[in-house]
């Protein structure tokens, strides 16, 4: 009975449903964010009103358009698909999660929006940052040729130029908990940044022979796999042209009525199997040289053997260290979000599973929605940690997540034609 009333206790401290969302008919513009996508300073997404809970993820009113003045970042790894089908998705959602880290840390006084792919990561910064950033993430392409193989392609494009294309940039920040948000983007200016920097002509591509440098401190793989508590975790992304936040909002109703207890990784289902199966990850992309990568790999085991001791002794007591942290953890996580597609990644039984696919079906034929899924009997989460209070957790499905998900998006969508 005691452990019952514990588990309930640590849900109550991760439910993401509560919406107390900031007004944003009522709340005041700062000074520094225009309604008209203008130049303006570095504080625009610092300044950016946050909501909570999920409802206001497809409410247009939080949404601002990025400065013009601003510069889109778009990475991803080069021969993803043949990564995944070689058993190395975790190494690809590694690198994609550390380009976000690389640019952090290359700009610690400045926030800005970004978010995690998968494959990559894009992220919208001032022009103030362009050019750090622009050196960790070419350091970080070195990086990841070096030490895992896989080439990791590196675009830039101004947001004026996105705008010039009648696709907008539009900025949206989610607050999960204090100190900790993550940003949603929609309007189709990502998409459009995506395509002109995978366009043929490599205008927009950095190129790789420029010196870099940069840093991937904060960035940690000491969680294995997650296994899903009802049977499947689906990989989801799906797409709506033009104005699609109203059809998105519709569409995330229905599949959390249908799947109210989805998120994917929660304290019920937290694994604390030792050794952590990917640290290995983690010391490639923070230590040069084999030896430097074992040293810490080592020291870094017997630190989590310890800490693994100790969560199983106390994280049934809600008011544990061990507990607390893993209730922020399970709270701090981007499940769910929107970067010009609705992506999630959802835990889900096969019944479930059905009417999630049914429902998909019914807004392709009544919307000209366009989805792919792909199903895994694990999720991964890797982590960008600057404190205990302060710390991200991307989450991926296992055996290609949300790249294989895009390729039945792709497959689906020419199959449509």
């Amino acid at each position: 009975m005691k452990d019952r009333m514990n588990e309930r206790m640590i849900d109550r401290m991760i439910d993401p449903t509560i919406d107390q969302t900031i007004d944003p008919m009522t709340a005041p513009l700062p000074a520094t964010v225009r309604t008209d996508g203008g130049a303006c300073d570095e504080r625009f997404y610092a300044d950016l009103p946050a909501f909570k809970g999920l409802e206001g993820m497809t409410d247009e009113r939080h949404y601002r358009p990025a400065p013009m003045d601003w510069l889109v970042f778009v990475t991803d790894v080069r021969g993803s698909t043949a990564a995944v089908a070689a058993g190395r998705y975790k190494e690809v959602n590694t690198i994609g999660a550390a380009t976000i880290v690389a640019a952090c840390n290359a700009c610690p006084d400045i926030e800005f929006p970004f978010v995690f792919g998968g494959d990559g990561a894009t992220l919208v910064v001032p022009p103030s940052a362009g050019d750090r950033v622009a050196r960790a993430l070419l350091y970080l392409a070195r990086k990841s040729q070096q030490d895992f193989g896989l080439a990791l392609r590196v675009g830039r494009v101004p947001v004026a130029e996105v705008l010039a294309r009648a696709k907008p940039v539009l900025v949206a920040r989610r607050e999960l908990s204090p100190g900790n948000c993550i940003a949603l983007f929609a309007g189709g200016g990502l998409n459009e940044a995506t395509d002109m920097i995978k366009a043929a002509d490599g205008r927009w591509l950095l190129a790789e022979d420029q010196q870099g440098e940069g840093s991937v401190d904060g960035l940690e793989c000491r969680w294995c796999s997650v296994p899903a508590r009802h049977g499947r975790v689906l990989s989801l992304m799906a797409w709506a042209p033009g104005e699609h936040l109203a059809l998105y909002g519709q569409l995330l109703s229905a599949i959390l009525q249908i799947a109210p207890q989805a998120m994917p990784v929660t304290p019920h289902n937290l694994p604390t199997r030792w050794p952590p199966e990917f640290l290995m990850h983690e010391a490639k992309m923070k230590r040069h040289g084999r030896l430097a990568q074992w040293l810490h790999y080592a020291g870094v085991a017997l630190l989590t053997a310890l800490l693994t001791v100790l969560v199983k002794l106390t994280r049934s007591d809600p008011a544990s260290a061990a507990a607390v942290y893993i209730a922020s953890l399970c709270r701090n996580n981007d499940y769910l979000k929107i970067d010009d597609y609705l992506r999630m990644v959802i835990d889900v039984t096969d019944a479930q599973r059905e009417r999630i696919m049914a429902l998909l079906e019914r807004f392709s034929a009544s919307h000209g929605l366009a989805w792919g899924v792909h199903e895994s009997r694990a999720s991964l989460f890797t982590c960008m940690v600057r404190s205990q209070e302060e710390h991200l957790h991307f989450i991926d499905g296992d055996d290609g997540g949300y790249t294989a998900a895009a390729r039945d998006l792709a497959r689906r969508a020419g199959r449509s034609k």
